[in-house]
């Protein structure tokens, strides 16, 4: 069985899915970092609004470029007629939620009250 794709799509997907992932490293850069500190809690607790929705902005973007990187994931399984595309499928959102659960939350202390 072949299937024909055309390879300038292919190419477009993987270069959204890269600059997704520079694009997302930027974003955190901009809500994490600081020259002055590498405590990530104290960074964060002084970090300006505009670097705060600079970083939303890139999470938005990356959002998209993701999903378009996903296409070849998609087109590499395409023909795969095994369990291994629903594994993959399954797993890829699984990860992401831990890690959006595991996520450090920032709480007042207890000598604050």
């Amino acid at each position: 069985m072949t299937i024909k794709i055309n390879i300038k799509w292919i190419r477009f997907f993987g270069i959204a899915g890269m600059l997704g992932g520079i694009i997302l490293f930027i974003g955190d850069m901009l809500f994490y970092y600081s020259p002055n500190s590498t405590d990530f809690l104290q960074n964060m607790a002084v970090t300006s609004d505009a670097r705060i929705i600079a970083s939303g902005v890139c999470a938005l973007l990356t959002s998209w470029l993701y999903l378009l990187g996903a296409g070849q994931v998609y087109y590499a399984f395409k023909i795969d007629q095994s369990k291994a595309k629903y594994i993959v499928f399954f797993l890829s959102p699984a990860s992401g939620l831990r890690t959006a659960l595991s996520t450090p939350r920032i709480l007042p202390s207890p000598s604050a009250q």
